[in-house]
């Protein structure tokens, strides 16, 4: 007996509530972590990073992610993109604030590892680079296919 061949269907009507863009955004930061730490060997996420990440609302992560760009270390960090300053971001407290780039904590010790193999920056790694467009695209897809 032959099979019949029809068309699927794509249902729009029903959208998970579930946090997709915070979801997202935790897991940009868990594979940039792993990229970063390959290359200096120090962790770039903690779990108070996770934890502050994880108070954040569905919108605020939607917009982090959505101005994510590969070319600059403050277009590629979250806490850049919601920090106009320094001033009141939880990462810097922890890791050590990215205008203090001769400093010992561990924003610090990040960007003379990077130094030491001839890299300006977080911004020099491709990988990253690639992350970054892959989920920007990503976010445009979700908001096209969600409507949001």
């Amino acid at each position: 007996m032959p099979v019949k061949k029809t068309k699927c269907k794509r249902s729009r009507e029903f959208v998970p509530d579930i946090e997709v863009f915070k979801n997202l955004l935790l897991l940009f930061m868990i594979m940039k972590n792993a990229i970063l730490k390959e290359y200096t060997g120090y962790n770039i996420f903690w779990k108070g990073d996770y934890d502050e990440v994880f108070k954040w609302s569905e919108e605020t992560c939607k917009k982090v992610l959505k101005n994510l760009y590969p070319d600059l270390d403050q277009t590629c960090c979250p806490w850049c993109i919601l920090h106009d300053f320094c001033i009141g971001c939880g990462y810097g407290k922890r890791h050590g604030f990215c205008t203090c780039c001769g400093s010992k904590d561990t924003y610090g010790l990040i960007l003379k590892s990077l130094k030491n193999r001839n890299l300006d920056g977080i911004w020099d790694l491709v990988e990253v680079k690639e992350l970054t467009d892959d989920f920007r695209k990503l976010v445009t897809t979700l908001e096209n296919e969600r409507g949001a």
